[in-house]
């Protein structure tokens, strides 16, 4: 189960409800099967900002192994839930770790100048991106469990007016950024992920603030990586599959776990 985009499992059944803390009203079930439904919350661009959605109806995908973890849930009870909820901990901290990862490989490759390009006066630099996450991170994740996640000393606007002047300074912020947020997610526990946060005081299921996070991160890290792939043209070392190679990485991953 390491799919990055694990969400809010829910289910018709009074107990399930119960077990979980969470419930989604009748009008969100939809499909065949009345019993057990998996629900993606996920309705984040990864063009345009997180805030907006694509401008379509969320629709609940139905993928028999959710099916299968709610029946668990369902019949084996609270030890299950917590059992899960430890996996999910342990691959969201992969996931968010990965993001990073990208954005690293990303600044490795660029040089003082790169970081300041903009394709026009309406487009964020590599460097105002970097500090609207750091800002973003420091504001949802200090005391992530305890206080509102719009912390009243963030300054938003702010944040998209470049004051880093240097490459130096750019990872400083990058890395101070991650650092609150890895060390928020080492005091979540299971139990937490049915509790619910406040963003801008609107309630939020933990399990769900920490996959909006993941969406948001991970659009703006693909805005990077994406800048950093533009101006680097033919020098650009690519950070997945490169292209051309996709073949005989399946043959690696082949030998390396097939049977």
């Amino acid at each position: 189960m390491d799919d990055a985009f694990i969400c809010i499992l829910i289910a018709k059944s009074s107990n399930l409800s119960q077990l979980t803390g969470y419930k989604i009203p009748n009008s969100r079930i939809r499909g065949k099967d009345e019993n057990y439904k998996w629900v993606i919350n996920s309705s984040k661009s990864p063009i345009h900002s997180t805030n907006n959605p694509w401008g379509m109806k969320k629709t609940p995908r139905e993928v028999s192994l959710y099916k299968v973890l709610a029946n668990l849930i369902y019949e084996k009870g609270e030890n299950a839930f917590m059992e899960l909820g430890n996996i999910y901990l342990q691959v969201i901290k992969r996931r968010f770790a990965q993001i990073k990862e990208q954005g690293d490989g990303t600044f490795e490759q660029l040089d003082e100048t790169d970081i300041h390009w903009t394709f026009n006066e309406a487009s964020n630099s590599i460097a105002v991106i970097v500090k609207h996450m750091r800002g973003n991170m420091l504001s949802r994740w200090t005391n992530f469990l305890t206080t509102d996640g719009e912390k009243s000393n963030r300054h938003r606007d702010q944040e998209f007016i470049n004051t880093i002047q240097s490459k130096q300074e750019l990872l400083t912020v990058w890395n101070e950024g991650w650092s609150v947020l890895f060390d928020a997610l080492e005091q979540i526990s299971a139990e937490d992920l049915r509790k619910h946060v406040k963003i801008r005081e609107q309630p939020i299921l933990v399990l769900e603030a920490v996959e909006r996070q993941l969406a948001h991160y991970a659009s703006h890290v693909g805005q990077i990586v994406y800048i950093g792939k533009q101006l680097k043209g033919n020098e650009w070392k690519s950070l997945s599959i490169p292209k051309g190679n996709s073949a005989e990485y399946l043959q690696q991953m082949k030998q390396r776990y097939g049977k």
